[in-house]
């Protein structure tokens, strides 16, 4: 892995003969050991409904990926959040 600094990010990368796959872009502010360290994975489940709603999404062109519906939708809840005192 080869790493690129632009700006306050360093991005990490593979390069391949036609193409570079970008693995990480990490804030310079950011522990990298921390960055890289293996996450503890946790299974969620979801209420049918839930998931239909998650997949309607994905499946609309909106969102690439499930993952990118969980991130917007905690990022919603922290606004939420936010507003309340």
């Amino acid at each position: 892995m080869r790493s690129h600094v632009v700006g306050n990010h360093t991005v990490f990368y593979r390069p391949f003969r036609d193409h570079i796959r970008i693995e990480h872009v990490i804030h310079v502010r950011r522990d990298l050991r921390r960055a890289f360290a293996p996450k503890k994975r946790r299974r969620i489940t979801l209420t049918p409904e839930f998931e239909d709603a998650f997949w309607d999404r994905v499946d609309s062109g909106a969102y690439a990926s499930t993952d990118q519906v969980l991130v917007a939708c905690v990022r919603g809840l922290e606004r939420i959040e936010a507003e309340d005192p």
